[in-house]
């Protein structure tokens, strides 16, 4: 999955939050630190290139403590880990604490409009949709898509590279992942048998990799 938030002893030196920042642009280019962080009362904010990168110990509207994640390159919506997928939502960064407050709507990502044949043929098949709520079968799918051609009936064919074949898996999934989660081996551990059991439903759903 994409990286959890830093623990205290990484990303960088602690900077009081009214402090100049360390790092900015000059003339177009970045100088000074990339990363820091500044405390606000029991939260911490993770900064990169200026921008809040993470938030650890924000407070949630239920006024639990929580790790939020950056969506980069999704502007500035941060997630929340959950047990299906993500909540998405925005930070408000105060003098004393920091607070995460969840979105209404996300979009979640779309797969390119010349695989969206391939979404329906997938989609439509309750073994595969039921495997695919497993994160080492969406694992297993990223590594068995990058990179190949397919052909599926009656006479489709598919191509995908490694950011489209992310983007893909994170469309299929719909649970607000982005295709960093999957795009370079990114994606959670899987096993010999995981990429079996992809490659299973594929041939029995007609879809093979082309010559």
């Amino acid at each position: 999955m994409a990286p959890q938030p830093p623990s205290e002893q990484g990303f960088g030196p602690f900077i009081d939050p009214g402090a100049e920042p360390p790092g900015r642009v000059v003339n177009g280019h970045w100088q000074g630190l990339i990363e820091w962080r500044t405390r606000h009362g029991p939260a911490i904010v993770g900064w990169s290139l200026g921008v809040p990168a993470y938030a650890s110990n924000a407070q949630a509207a239920d006024g639990q403590r929580v790790e939020v994640q950056g969506a980069q390159p999704a502007g500035l919506t941060f997630r929340l880990k959950t047990a299906d997928g993500f909540t998405h939502g925005v930070i408000t960064i105060l003098e004393d604490d920091v607070l995460f407050a969840p979105v209404t709507e996300y979009a979640n990502a779309a797969v390119d409009d010349d695989q969206r044949p391939l979404q329906q043929i997938v989609l439509q098949d309750e073994a595969f949709v039921r495997d695919l709520s497993g994160q080492a079968f969406a694992a297993a799918l990223y590594h068995v898509l990058e990179n190949e051609k397919f052909v599926a009936p009656p006479d489709l064919h598919f191509e995908f590279g490694q950011r489209s074949a992310a983007r893909f898996v994170a469309a299929l999934r719909g649970n607000g992942e982005i295709y960093l989660d999957y795009a370079w081996g990114r994606g959670p551990a899987f096993s010999a048998e995981d990429v079996e059991r992809v490659r299973a439903h594929l041939l029995r759903l007609g879809i093979r990799v082309a010559p």
